[in-house]
């Protein structure tokens, strides 16, 4: 999705399944009201997996994408860009987080 094709339209579908869990999980009683809905791009590479590296054609560029669950490893990564900035190298195994060869697709399978 590109910005130019985000509609900011929740999914009637979606919300039906959160709403009928919620109120199967809070409260089975009465009916909870939904309020408001707000919708937002949620960033994941397709393996769900970090991309931490240098770029093949400009080393001295790094990047670090958190497959959409990386702030929570934010002092770790923060620590191994700071590695690789400095000393040009870390003691961490990337080998399962480089940065793919071949272009990431455009939509995500979600």
């Amino acid at each position: 999705m590109t910005p130019d094709e985000r509609t900011y339209v929740h999914s009637p579908e979606l919300l039906h399944e959160l709403t009928t869990f919620m109120n199967g999980f809070i409260s089975e009683d009465q009916k909870l009201e939904v309020l408001r809905t707000v919708t937002c791009q949620y960033a994941i590479t397709p393996n769900r997996q970090f991309v931490l590296g240098a770029l093949e054609n400009h080393p001295e560029i790094f990047v670090a994408l958190g497959a959409g669950h990386g702030f929570k490893f934010a002092p770790v990564i923060g620590r191994v860009m700071a590695e690789l900035a400095i000393d040009g190298k870390t003691t961490e195994d990337l080998s399962k987080f480089g940065i793919p060869s071949s272009p990431l697709p455009r939509q995500s399978r979600i």
